[in-house]
């Protein structure tokens, strides 16, 4: 029941720091760091939400 909500809210959550982040640009080597997690963040949440909707059928 939850888990839709969880899946948005981490896209939500990692695109909008990425979009932030070049938006503002000039960013440090940390702020680089997290961005690199957060595309691999998202690189892992999608195939998850496609095998989650694939496994209900």
């Amino acid at each position: 029941m939850y888990k839709p909500l969880a899946f948005i809210g981490g896209i939500v959550s990692a695109a909008s720091f990425i979009i932030l982040a070049y938006a503002i640009g000039d960013f440090n080597k940390e702020i680089g760091k997290v961005i690199v997690m957060d595309i691999i963040a998202l690189g892992c949440l999608l195939p998850a939400i496609v095998l989650r909707l694939y496994s209900n059928r």
